[in-house]
Order: C-alpha cells, then structure tokens, then sequence
C-alpha cells in the first residue's frame, strides 16, 4: 500500500510540472564551478564549519546532472574529502532562473584516520544568471546517514545538512 501511495504521489508531482518539450527554450549548458559553504551536523558534539569545492554541472531541458569534489578542515591535521554524483531535475527550465531537485551518492574520506563513508545525498536550489550572465546557484543539501566503509551493515545515523553557494567560471 505505502509502495502504491508513493508511486501516486510522484506520478501526480512530476506530471503535472512536466511541461511539453516543443515549448522549452534552449536549457542545454554545461559549466565548471567553484563552491563554498557551511557543513552544518545534526550531531551535538559536532560543530559547523566553512568548505571549498569545485564542480562540474550540465543540464538539458529537465534533467541535469552534477559532479563535486568538497574539502573542510577539521583540526591542523585532520581533514576530510567529499565527491559526489548527482542527478537533477528541473521542473520549469529557464535559463535566466530556474529550480531544481535532485539525488545521488557521495563518497567521503577523513584523514589522517584512513574513514570512508558513503552517503545518499539529496538537494534542492535555485540556479540562476546574474545581470551580466555569470552562472550561481544556491542549494541546500541533506545527507540522512552514512555507511561506513560503503557496508549497508555498518550504518552511521549521522544527518548533516549543507549549504552551498556555486559560482561558474
């Protein structure tokens, strides 16, 4: 039954933002970006701190896609890298000013403790061009849990939100 509510549900969201692709103007672009935020945990004992990352992101008409290397600075000495793949979907492609959601996976490493973690990663933002047609976006990015080691066994119920501002070159 839940399996059946879910299907009509997304059936309902996606068909009606699902615009015919006859009337589209043309959404296809590709773009190399940098990006900073703030990783913000849900865990009390962890603390919010600032990231570096660079990107790549290609879109055409609804649907896009994104590659990103992160890094953040924990202490002096430990530190930790994070790629990650994701699909999007924009729902009204515009390219002056558009929203998109999206999913996929990351891969994280935390050194010099050799830890790698893989996350489901899920996104939402607004991408956009600025007066002089320079390409941002701003998004926010949830991570539910992690799995240690990628061992679905080994599951870390460690949230985390992110959130990101990118800049095209």
């Amino acid at each position: 039954m839940k399996k059946f509510g879910l299907l009509l549900f997304f059936s309902a969201a996606f068909g009606t933002l699902k615009a015919d692709e006859s009337e589209l103007p043309s959404t296809k672009n590709i773009f190399v970006y940098g990006t900073t935020g703030l990783y913000v945990p849900t865990q009390i004992l962890c603390y919010t701190r600032p990231f570096l990352g660079l990107g790549l992101r290609a879109q055409s008409k609804h649907l896009g896609i994104d590659l990103s290397a992160n890094g953040t600075l924990f202490f002096s000495d430990v530190y930790a890298l994070n790629g990650s793949a994701l699909l999007l979907y924009y729902p009204r492609p515009n390219q002056r000013s558009e929203y998109y959601f999206g999913a996929g996976v990351g891969v994280s490493t935390v050194q010099p403790f050799s830890l790698t973690f893989v996350s489901p990663e899920f996104v939402f933002g607004k991408q956009y061009r600025t007066s002089k047609g320079r390409k941002r976006f701003l998004e926010v990015q949830f991570v539910p849990c992690t799995f240690l080691d990628g061992h679905p066994k080994e599951r870390v119920n460690f949230p985390s939100v992110s959130i990101r501002y990118g800049f095209g070159f």
